[in-house]
């Protein structure tokens, strides 16, 4: 990913200036991903570096965890689950299983 930058306001967004969060541990908003297996895209993102705030946690109906950007934006990584099962029908993860 790319540094982000403070930009001026444009003709697509006339009264917003881009920046970073002054503070990173609060926030009104943040990207929200919906992944097949979460393990995975777990252990493969901090294999590439990702710092992610904890290791993802069952909340029953959805496992997710926080990653943020190099700009200090949150993003939330989830996989998706109904009755105890993957949302995505025939989802497996690389080592087979369900």
């Amino acid at each position: 990913m790319r540094e982000l930058r403070p930009e001026e306001p444009s003709a697509d967004k006339p009264t917003v200036t881009l920046t970073t969060p002054p503070d990173p541990d609060r926030t009104s908003a943040f990207l929200n991903v919906r992944v097949a297996d979460i393990a995975r895209t777990y252990r493969e993102g901090k294999a590439k570096g990702a710092e992610f705030l904890t290791e993802p946690k069952d909340h029953g109906r959805e496992i997710r965890a926080y990653v943020r950007d190099p700009d200090g934006h949150l993003i939330e990584v989830g996989e998706a689950r109904f009755e105890g099962r993957r949302a995505v029908e025939g989802a497996v993860s690389r080592d087979g299983s369900a």
